[in-house]
């Protein structure tokens, strides 16, 4: 939770997501990681219920 408070305050919500989270690397690549970021500037990788592509 200590990680998690320093990424929040260094990334400013909302481009910080714990799990669960799906990452959709590819058709048949799934993954859900404990804890990403995904920057404004990549906003357009989020998805209702996934990110398509890799997180930041």
């Amino acid at each position: 939770m200590g990680l998690l408070q320093h990424l929040v305050e260094a990334v400013l919500r909302p481009g910080l997501y714990a799990a669960p989270l799906d990452v959709k690397r590819g058709e048949d690549t799934l993954y859900q990681p404990d804890l990403l970021v995904v920057l404004r500037k990549h906003a357009d990788r989020l998805r209702e219920t996934h990110i398509k592509g890799a997180p930041d």
